[in-house]
């Protein structure tokens, strides 16, 4: 097949959105051609147009031009399936009816393909592409070529990504999202490049990595931290159908499991004060706990877990005279002091708080209340920027026989395709490497229920260890191939979910090809 040329795709749509824009005029080989008149745009926007060598905000590099052109250029190539290396979704060998899907070939290519049936409909891109630290290039485009291999310049490597970039947006879902790892080399161009491809308006963030290992090789300020740029493909879609980028409070079980097991020793010589003080120590000892997770450090008459939290009036804007009435201490009767602000509920919602045993009070009435926020009830946190995860799932890869050095972590794959996606969302990864992101596919759907779907996107790159070489594997394809097979096995031994098991195996071909 050959895919569809994207630049006449933009022209079909600005003439859908403005067709007495379009005219006829006469190129440089003396042929009519068709047109676009700048004029008639001019007056159909409400934006200055800047032409010629007029400054203007810009990112470049050399090379730009031909990048665009290479985004916007059809393929002539196919995915053809592989049976021999396809699972079903029960996890037969041969079968081809899984929606899990693994493609080998050049990225580039597959993704003009996957456009043409994918197209929109990928909630989350996840990827951990090249980090240009001088390492040999793998991806045969004209770029690496005509740098002569010197592709750690930076021109080299933002050609590498700009095509690619462009059709991942093409892929996204309106309320998707695009998830990229980076290191110091090329975080600043990729943070502009992503907002050239995706807009600014549409930046998430960026969440900074504590690998909690800094590089020993360094002579300047040792980095030990690496970095997840955020975009979404639109970010008000994105928000108002999540409802905001969540994940669970990493330890939250452990905690309400201490206090379970406190609060069931109270007797006459075990008060639950001393329960109370067991568990703040207990807290105060856990070092991989957040600021956030210690401070429910209470144990309420119920055995519920909860921290105190302030009731006071959230901004400057001065709220209405009834949000100022004092709340009468319960053993006094006297009224507690106001926030200065006032309180952030009006009194209906004080009063309904009262009822239900949610307000705090001091030992008497000279301490403002607090509001009573129970663990159970808040197992979920705003997904932070700053991702603390020192860890390495060498053993995990031994376990399943794949020698694959510096593989993405599990954990935190699986923690971020929780948060941005759901049901039977679409998720795309197109440096696939050692097909973490397949693994934390399955891994989350058997945890809750879901019937996400992957694809993933590999060049098959010869493996270069002996390790590697020596467990029978040639190429990285292999190597990501068996890691889902194995994988997905142990899932289902371990879960039983029903969910889908299975990968069917497509390679990037010339349609001549059999």
């Amino acid at each position: 097949m050959t895919t569809a040329h994207l630049a006449e795709e933009n022209f079909r749509r600005l003439r859908a959105l403005f067709p007495h824009a379009v005219t006829e005029s006469v190129n440089a080989a003396c042929e009519v051609v068709r047109a676009i008149d700048a004029d008639v745009l001019r007056q159909e926007i409400a934006a200055a147009v800047v032409e010629g060598a007029r400054e203007r905000y810009r990112f470049t590099w050399p090379g730009k031009r031909r990048a665009q052109a290479q985004a916007l250029a059809p393929c002539a190539k196919t995915l053809r399936p592989v049976r021999e290396k396809s699972v079903g979704r029960r996890g037969a060998r041969g079968g081809l009816n899984s929606e899990n899907l693994y493609v080998e070939g050049d990225n580039l290519d597959a993704l003009k393909l996957l456009r043409e049936t994918h197209g929109g409909k990928i909630k989350l891109i996840y990827i951990d592409p090249p980090y240009n630290t001088g390492s040999d290039f793998v991806y045969k485009d004209d770029f690496s070529q005509r740098a002569g291999g010197q592709w750690r310049l930076h021109s080299g490597w933002l050609n590498m990504m700009y095509p690619r970039l462009r059709l991942a947006r093409e892929l996204l879902a309106e309320d998707g999202a695009i998830l990229i790892y980076i290191d110091e080399n090329e975080v600043a161009n990729l943070q502009q490049l992503c907002a050239e491809v995706f807009g600014e308006e549409n930046a998430l963030g960026v969440i900074v990595w504590d690998k909690r290992n800094p590089k020993g090789d360094a002579r300047a300020i040792a980095q030990q931290h690496e970095y997840v740029v955020a975009y979404a493909r639109n970010r008000a879609a994105l928000l108002a159908a999540r409802g905001g980028l969540r994940r669970p409070k990493k330890n939250a079980a452990a905690i309400l499991k201490k206090a379970g097991q406190l609060f069931r020793r109270i007797s006459k010589n075990y008060t639950l004060d001393d329960a109370n003080a067991d568990f703040a120590a207990w807290l105060r000892a856990q070092r991989d706990f957040s600021a956030g997770e210690r401070a429910y450090k209470h144990i309420d008459e119920h055995g519920d877990v909860y921290r105190p939290v302030s009731m006071a009036w959230p901004n400057k804007k001065r709220p209405p005279e009834e949000y100022f009435q004092p709340l009468l201490h319960p053993a006094t009767g006297k009224p507690c002091p106001v926030p200065a602000r006032g309180w952030r509920n009006p009194p209906a919602t004080m009063q309904k708080m009262l009822r239900e045993g949610r307000i705090l009070f001091g030992k008497d009435e000279t301490t403002i209340p607090n509001s009573k926020y129970l663990l159970r009830e808040n197992m979920e946190e705003n997904l932070p920027s700053l991702l603390y995860h020192g860890g390495s799932d060498t053993e995990l890869l031994e376990q399943l026989g794949i020698p694959f050095d510096t593989p993405k972590p599990l954990a935190i794959c699986q923690e971020h395709i929780a948060a941005f996606t759901s049901g039977s969302d679409m998720v795309l990864d197109f440096f696939s490497g050692s097909a973490t992101v397949a693994h934390a596919v399955l891994q989350q759907n058997a945890e809750d229920g879901g019937q996400r779907r992957f694809i993933m996107v590999q060049w098959p790159e010869p493996v270069r260890t002996k390790a590697a070489r020596d467990a029978g594997f040639h190429t990285i394809c292999d190597m990501g191939e068996a890691r889902i097979r194995r994988a997905a096995q142990r899932i289902r031994e371990e879960t039983g979910a029903d969910i889908d098991y299975g990968v069917r195996v497509l390679r990037v071909e010339s349609p001549e090809t059999r």
